[in-house]
């Protein structure tokens, strides 16, 4: 029964989440603004507004009935700037990846028409696009999709599955909801380690780090070949403190 919750919460949840992100970016794009940063500015600050009253309801009914917080919130400390580090490893990984996929399938339809809807979504209208973009994807995309897929949604099906498997699920489905096939399963890998980080250090504050971090070298590419090589060597270094990093983690987790 808990897996069959677990599986309805699951694509409740993606459908939600997908269609709330459509027709917002649907009214945007006709009413509003064609600016893509705009837009997703547009949708997060929405999304903020709903995650708060989630977030606050849920809250209130964790202290009553399980008498502890709802969102793993620790504060960051000496050690958080290893999240970040983190982060950029996951990144190189991610660069490797999908340049695996490319030299092994990159003829292949599902693979380009991914890869062409990558390239259409970050498309910049000018250079204050070009800022808008970076404070979206960069910055307060991050903080969304920290608080939407590890605050609320791996909150909820732990509730009904182990860690580990919270964890698969959770990485699962942010995979799912980047809607292509190539980032998809980039975001996979980066969704258990964003569970991961977020379980055994108990804090959204450097799961956000994690992501940012991530999201800094995927958008280093335009800010010229010096600066995205520079960034990109630093995220292929990483990838080894990454992987001592998450060890030590756990072998050494948090409980509070």
């Amino acid at each position: 029964m808990k897996y069959i919750k677990s599986l309805a919460f699951t694509l409740g949840f993606i459908l939600a989440l997908s269609l709330f992100q459509l027709l917002v970016a649907g009214v945007l794009t006709r009413f509003v603004t064609r600016s893509i940063g705009l837009i997703l500015l547009g949708q997060y600050a929405l999304q903020a507004l709903i995650l708060y009253l989630i977030i606050q309801k849920r809250t209130k009914t964790y202290k009553e009935v399980h008498e502890k917080a709802y969102i793993y919130n620790r504060p960051l400390d000496q050690n958080s700037y290893k999240a970040f580090i983190i982060g950029l490893g996951f990144a190189g990984f991610g660069v490797i990846l999908i340049n695996l996929i490319l030299s092994l399938f990159g003829q292949s339809s599902l693979v380009t028409d991914s890869i062409e809807f990558i390239e259409g979504v970050f498309a910049s209208n000018g250079f204050l696009d070009q800022i808008f973009l970076f404070i979206a994807a960069v910055l307060v995309g991050p903080i969304i999709e920290e608080f939407t897929l590890r605050g609320i949604y791996f909150g909820e099906v732990k509730r009904y599955l182990s860690i580990r498997a919270s964890i698969f699920l959770t990485a699962f489905t942010f995979a799912l909801i980047h809607l292509n096939l190539v980032q998809g399963i980039n975001a996979f890998f980066l969704g258990l380690g964003l569970a991961y980080v977020y379980y055994y250090r108990r804090s959204i504050k450097e799961a956000i780090l994690v992501h940012i971090a991530n999201n800094l070298v995927a958008f280093s590419g335009d800010l010229g070949n010096f600066i995205g090589t520079f960034i990109l060597i630093i995220s292929f270094i990483s990838m080894v403190l990454a992987i001592k990093y998450l060890i030590a983690m756990r072998r050494d987790p948090l409980t509070y």
